[in-house]
C-alpha cells in the first residue's frame, strides 16, 4: 500500500520532487502501465518520473506562497531568480519581437503612413479648424472658444505644438501616437476575448480601416477618449478594476461622447460577475466618479487658468451637448456640418462618406468592413444565444457595439441633437474584432470540411477578403491625397 507522509497538505510548498511522488510514479505508475504493454521498460518509467517532477516544480514556481491549511498561517519559500529576470535589455526586447512582430510591424507601419500624411496635409481639416485655435489659445493664455468641452484632448494637442511647433506635425503626432496605441489595445482586447489569431486579424482590420486611419492623424478630441476608453476595457477584462475606472475617467475628460461605454462594462458585470459581490464594481464606480471630478477640474485649471465647480460643468457640458437641434439648422450648416443619422452609418454607405474641402480623400468607412458590420454582428448573436461554447467572447463585443453605438439611436431622437459618422470610432473596435472573429472562425471550419476544393476555396475567399481590404484602405485614405489633387 501506498505509504503518504503525514506532513502533506495542500498548502505545502515543494521545491523538489518529494518522496511520495518518487514512490507513485517508480513503484505504481510504471508498474501498471508495464502490466498493460511490455515495451514499458526503465527509461520509459524515468520518463513517466521526469514528466511528474516537471509538473510539479511548475506548479511550484507558480505559488511563492500558500496558506498552511492546517495552520491557517502564511508559508514563505525562497524565491527562485526568474529566467526572465536573467536576460539583459537587448535579450529581452529581442524576445518581446520575436514574440510580438506581427503587431509590432503593424504599429510602425501605421506611424509611417501618419507621417507621411502629415509632410503633405498642411491645412486644417475637417473639425481641426476648432481645436488647433484652442491648442493655441491655452498656449499663450487666451480665453477659451469651446470652454464647454473638457480640456484633456486640448492639452495632449497644446503639448504637441509646444515641442513640435505649430505646424501639422505639432498638431496631429499626438493624436497618431494615441491611434497606434489604440491599434495594440485592440489587439490586446481581443487577444484576451478570442486568442492570438483572432487578435492579429482585429489589429491588421483596425489598422487599415479607413475612418478609424483618417480621425487617429486630426486634431481632434476623439482619438485620445477611444485609446483610454480601449485601456479601461482591457484592465476590467483583467480583473483590475481601480486602474479600469481611472482610465475611463480620463476617456471622459478626454471626450464626454464615450461615457456611453460605462453601460458596457456595467452589463458585463450583471450579467458575468454580479455573483462575485458588489466590491468590485463599487470600486470600478467610486473609482470612476472620484478621478472624473478631480481630473476635470485639474484639467480645466490648467488649460484656462480657472476652477470651475465640477458638478455645474457637468450641467454646463449637457446642456452645450443638447442645446443644438437638427430641426434648428439651416440648410447652409447642415451642409457644412455634415450630420447624419446614427442607423444610417450602418444601413446606407454613402452616410458614411464626407469629403471635406480642405482635402482631396474620402472620409469613409472601409466598405468591405461596413459590408461585413451586420453580418459579424448577427453571427455573434447566433454564437451567444445558440452555441453554449465560450459565450464570453461574443457577450463582451456585443455590449461594447451596443453600449458605444445603439444607444445613439434612442439619444438622438429623444434630444434631436446632430450626430457625425466620427462617433462611431468607439464602436470601430468592436466591429473589427467582430469580422476577425467571424473569418477566423471560417477558416477553422474549413479545415474540418470534408472536401478539399471546398476546403482551400473557403480559405482563398478569406485571403483574398483581407488582400482587397487593404487595397481598398489604400484607394481611400489620405495616402493617396496628392493624386487625387493633381487629378483635380
Amino acid at each position: 500500500m501506498l505509504d503518504f507522509p503525514s506532513n502533506i497538505s495542500t498548502g505545502s510548498v515543494l521545491e523538489s520532487r518529494p518522496a511520495w511522488l518518487t514512490n507513485l510514479s517508480a513503484n505504481w505508475v510504471a508498474p501498471v502501465l508495464a502490466c498493460g504493454s511490455p515495451a514499458v521498460d526503465a527509461h520509459s518509467a524515468r520518463g513517466i518520473n521526469d514528466h511528474w517532477e516537471t509538473k510539479c516544480n511548475m506548479h511550484n514556481r507558480a505559488n511563492k506562497v500558500r496558506v498552511d491549511s492546517s495552520a491557517n498561517t502564511s508559508v514563505q519559500t525562497p524565491r527562485t531568480t526568474s529566467p526572465i529576470s536573467a536576460l539583459s535589455f537587448p535579450q529581452r526586447l529581442a524576445g518581446l519581437f520575436r514574440d510580438h512582430w506581427q503587431i509590432i510591424c503593424l504599429v510602425l507601419i501605421s506611424l509611417c503612413m501618419h507621417m507621411y500624411v502629415f509632410s503633405f496635409a498642411d491645412r486644417l481639416i475637417y473639425d481641426e479648424k476648432f481645436w488647433v485655435p484652442e491648442a493655441r489659445h491655452i498656449l499663450e493664455r487666451e480665453p477659451l472658444d469651446w470652454p464647454q468641452y473638457t480640456a484633456l484632448s486640448k492639452l495632449f494637442m497644446t503639448s504637441g505644438i509646444y515641442i513640435l511647433g505649430d505646424n501639422p506635425w505639432g498638431w496631429r503626432t499626438p493624436s497618431a501616437i494615441f491611434g497606434v496605441a489604440s491599434i495594440v489595445l485592440v489587439y490586446l482586447i481581443a487577444r484576451r476575448l478570442a486568442g492570438k489569431r483572432t487578435a492579429l486579424l482585429a489589429s491588421l482590420l483596425f489598422t487599415t480601416e479607413n475612418l478609424v486611419f483618417t480621425f487617429s492623424g486630426l486634431a481632434m478630441l476623439d482619438v485620445f477618449a477611444v485609446a483610454f476608453m480601449l485601456l479601461s476595457f482591457l484592465l476590467y477584462l483583467h480583473h483590475r478594476y481601480t486602474l479600469s475606472g481611472l482610465s475611463l475617467a480620463l476617456a471622459v475628460v478626454c471626450s464626454p461622447k464615450v461615457l456611453l461605454a460605462v453601460f458596457a462594462v456595467l452589463a458585463h458585470w450583471f450579467f458575468v460577475r454580479r455573483k462575485r459581490g458588489l466590491r468590485a464594481i463599487g470600486v470600478f464606480a467610486i473609482t470612476s466618479l472620484l478621478a472624473f471630478f478631480i481630473l476635470m477640474t485639474i484639467t480645466d485649471l490648467t488649460a484656462s487658468g480657472q476652477c470651475f465647480n465640477p458638478f455645474h460643468r457637468v450641467v454646463e457640458m449637457w446642456t452645450g451637448q443638447t442645446s443644438i437641434k437638427v430641426s434648428d439648422m439651416t440648410a447652409e450648416s447642415l451642409a457644412t456640418a455634415h450630420p447624419t443619422r446614427p442607423w444610417w452609418w450602418i444601413l446606407n454607405l454613402r452616410a458614411t462618406l464626407l469629403e471635406p474641402t480642405e482635402f482631396y480623400h474620402r472620409m469613409m468607412i472601409t466598405p468591405t468592413i461596413w459590408l461585413l458590420t451586420i453580418p459579424s454582428i448577427a453571427y455573434l448573436l447566433y454564437r451567444y444565444f445558440f452555441v453554449r461554447k465560450n459565450r464570453n467572447t461574443p457577450r463582451f463585443i456585443l455590449l461594447w457595439f451596443s453600449a458605444t453605438y445603439l444607444l445613439w439611436i434612442p439619444l438622438e431622437l429623444y434630444t434631436d441633437r446632430p450626430l457625425f459618422l466620427f462617433y462611431l470610432l468607439p464602436s470601430m473596435g468592436a466591429i473589427c474584432i467582430a469580422v476577425a472573429y467571424g473569418i477566423n472562425q471560417a477558416w477553422q471550419r474549413s479545415a474540418k470540411a470534408k472536401g478539399m476544393v471546398l476546403r482551400w476555396s473557403v480559405r482563398a475567399l478569406l485571403i483574398l477578403y483581407l488582400v482587397f481590404h487593404v487595397g481598398l484602405f489604400l484607394v481611400l485614405s489620405p495616402l493617396v491625397a496628392p493624386l487625387m489633387r493633381q487629378a483635380t
